[in-house]
């Protein structure tokens, strides 16, 4: 990989680890994901890692709460926003939007 190229890894639609979630990337958090800076990728990865194991759970890292037909994930003291819903069905998590101010 080039210096000047981004991870694809959070983007990609891969099968869902054993007994956890697969996660998909709406087309607009994807094109936030190729303009973010290296930091902020990092930040999305670890919690796409907490939401693949389950979506619906609070860690310490994440505080998350019902919203509408979905969830929302606060992280990084208050400045970061995921959106996502969750199919059970097919264990899949769908990030929707993602916002982070600062």
């Amino acid at each position: 990989m080039r210096t000047t190229e981004r991870p694809r890894s959070i983007a990609r639609q891969g099968r869902a680890p054993r007994g956890g979630y697969r996660l998909v990337l709406s087309y607009r958090v994807g094109q936030q994901l190729r303009e973010a800076p290296p930091v902020l990728h990092g930040h999305l990865t670890g919690i796409t890692a907490i939401l693949r194991v389950d979506p619906t759970a609070a860690s310490t890292m994440l505080h998350i709460q019902p919203h509408g037909d979905g969830w929302t994930a606060t992280y990084g003291d208050g400045r970061g926003f995921l959106q996502y819903r969750v199919i059970q069905p097919q264990r899949l998590v769908v990030v929707v939007d993602w916002v982070w101010i600062g």
